[in-house]
């Protein structure tokens, strides 16, 4: 939870100090490797991040969050086919969220506009 905190303060560093510590304990934590991931997209080392992503993925099939991330690295490295089919994962993943309201039509939205330049 103090990487979650420190990497909403802003401080990515410490963020991936504390995911990186937590992982060294329990390597296949498949939330601390979408978190590692979240900071690894923050800070634009999209490879990183796509292999943490696919890894929580791979150890928790239903893992919203990783595969929004997947979905996001591919779409900045400007594989637009990938892209959409991480976000579609994502979205056909029934999911809690207790970070606020979700803005559905603007994930819809962006979802549209990914999947239109894939094609």
């Amino acid at each position: 939870m103090r990487g979650v905190a420190r990497y909403c303060g802003g401080d990515v560093e410490g963020a991936l100090a504390d995911f990186n510590a937590a992982l060294a304990i329990w390597p296949e934590n498949e939330v601390a490797l979408a978190d590692r991931a979240r900071v690894y997209l923050a800070m634009d080392d999209l490879d990183r991040a796509l292999r943490d992503a696919q890894r929580a993925a791979d150890i928790e099939p239903d893992h919203e969050t990783a595969f929004a991330i997947i979905g996001a690295a591919y779409e900045r490295k400007g594989d637009m086919a990938a892209a959409a089919d991480a976000y579609d994962e994502a979205l056909e993943i029934e999911f809690f969220c207790d970070c606020g309201a979700i803005d559905f039509d603007a994930v819809e939205a962006a979802y549209d506009g990914v999947d239109a330049a894939a094609e």
